[in-house]
């Protein structure tokens, strides 16, 4: 008996710290559906205690200061291997909707609208990190029409160029959004350098066409036979597939037997100024974006959803769409089991809250789901009936078994009575406004957020995964874990 405990205690020993997690003993490694997909988590190399709200130096705690006197891009520490933190530099009177990516060479691009929202002359900027430098550049203007507000921006790179794709929504100044047409422009060098922007063709004529999800690359096996047919997702033909390798019949990767990409863009819809108006819908590309066809509806009219975020699962395969709530109650989703052609029509309720503003989920390295989001619901005053949205606390939620619970929250930003930095007098319409977010993992493994802060600007925030389970939030959802073991570490707090 002894000599078996002893057995025991010598491999528990020499075992690495990754190895102790939901299961006895894990591989180095983590596997996803037969590929391999990166280290397992390791011990936190950012500090686990150490807060994002407030100002990156976190000396800002006087009250009027705004942090303006960090509006510089630079990216701060507070303590050493603290999270990584910036203010971008603001462009016109107000910022909102930032979308960011990661190119091949570790360089991240980031883009956001600038001006009063729904006005003319909002216009869309970038600006670009070099992580070596921690210093965001100075942004700078690639689409503005002095008649026209330029909004949610949505960044995406071509796995295989390098491209940068740059797609937003364009809405009349001054006018509701069902006046709103769909832009296009491209970089090839990295963003230094942008198209100008176009009114997408496959897109025109549809009113109030809008955008805010990631859009998704796809890889599917292919097999050509005499340039006739083509198969996807297990044998079905896809006719404009077809007609795309008809004519380019050695496709992308110059070979008759390989794989190839095919772009998913999720998209909603404001046809009218009544909510209940608004839906949603999955378009697909099979030639990089150059045209965009087989719409599928998400949603529909009457279900109050917009702004979906659509993830692919890691144990199916399946499609799954996070939905922002114009209700303002809760987050909603759905799941497509055809690689989005079809989706059902009911919805499923979520435990995370929505208060009627923008989300964003991601698919982690390790597999884990984790969600951008604001953690409470509107309130809906007793005598007018209009519903108050606080926008705050903004929170991160992480989940290990692909939405079914969510274990762990965390606040980037508490907002409210607990709000680091005090506004200005004139400035109360913003205050505490912290929202529409968005994510990248790089790959280092980190986790990158940009959103906005209080309208005023973008803060850009980097943590990692085992940041976050150090869960604390004064929101509604609480998560299931607070404070406990964090389960891919070993550690205890």
């Amino acid at each position: 008996m002894t000599k078996w405990v002893l057995y025991i205690a010598i491999i528990l020993i020499f075992q690495p710290e990754s190895s102790f997690s939901s299961g006895f003993f894990r591989s180095e490694y983590s596997v996803d559906l037969g590929r391999h997909v990166g280290p397992a988590q390791l011990p936190p190399s950012i500090q686990q205690n150490a807060n994002t709200d407030g100002c990156p130096d976190n000396t800002s705690s006087n009250a009027g200061l705004d942090c303006e006197f960090q509006w510089s891009g630079r990216v701060l520490r507070r303590v050493p291997k603290g999270p990584q933190i910036a203010l971008l530099q603001p462009v016109k009177e107000e910022a909102h909707a930032a979308s960011i990516v990661e190119l091949k060479n570790g360089m991240l691009v980031m883009a956001w609208f600038s001006g009063v929202e729904g006005q003319p002359g909002v216009a869309i900027v970038v600006s670009r990190l070099d992580r070596k430098l921690n210093q965001w550049e100075t942004p700078k203007v690639v689409s503005e029409d002095p008649s026209r507000s330029n909004q949610n921006p949505v960044l995406f790179v071509d796995p295989e160029t390098d491209t940068i794709h740059l797609i937003h929504s364009s809405q009349e100044g001054g006018k509701y959004q069902d006046t709103s047409r769909l832009m296009w422009l491209n970089s090839t060098d990295g963003g230094a350098h942008w198209t100008a922007p176009w009114v997408h063709p496959s897109f025109q004529g549809k009113v109030g066409a809008f955008v805010k999800g990631r859009i998704l690359s796809m890889e599917h096996g292919r097999f050509i036979a005499d340039n006739t047919s083509v198969l996807l997702d297990g044998g079905t033909p896809v006719n404009s597939t077809i007609k795309f390798f008809q004519e380019n019949p050695k496709g992308r990767h110059g070979g008759r037997l390989g794989g190839f990409s095919e772009w998913l863009l999720p998209m909603y819809y404001t046809p009218e100024a009544r909510p209940e108006s608004h839906y949603c819908a999955l378009w697909r590309s099979f030639d990089s974006g150059r045209t965009w066809g087989q719409e599928a509806l998400m949603s529909r009219q009457l279900h109050f959803l917009a702004q979906p975020s659509v993830v692919k699962m890691p144990s199916t395969g399946y499609l799954r769409a996070f939905f922002r709530d114009r209700q303002g109650h809760w987050i909603y989703y759905s799941e497509s089991t055809d690689n989005g052609r079809s989706w059902p029509e009911k919805h499923v309720q979520s435990v995370l809250p929505n208060d009627q503003s923008g989300i964003q989920a991601l698919v982690l390295r390790s597999g884990h789901l984790v969600i951008a989001f604001n953690n409470q619901a509107c309130t809906k005053d007793a005598h007018s009936g209009q519903l108050s949205c606080e926008r705050y606390p903004l929170s991160l939620a992480l989940s290990v078994d692909e939405g079914r619970s969510w274990g762990w929250v965390r606040d980037l930003e508490p907002g409210g009575p607990n709000d680091l930095v005090e506004p200005k007098m004139w400035e109360k319409s913003h205050y505490q406004r912290y929202s529409y977010p968005s994510l990248i993992q790089t790959a280092d493994g980190l986790i990158h957020v940009a959103y906005t802060y209080r309208k005023k600007t973008i803060k850009y925030v980097v943590v990692e995964e085992s940041w976050i389970q150090r869960s604390h939030t004064t929101g509604v959802y609480q998560g299931e874990h607070q404070f406990g073991s964090l389960i891919n570490n070993n550690i205890s707090y």
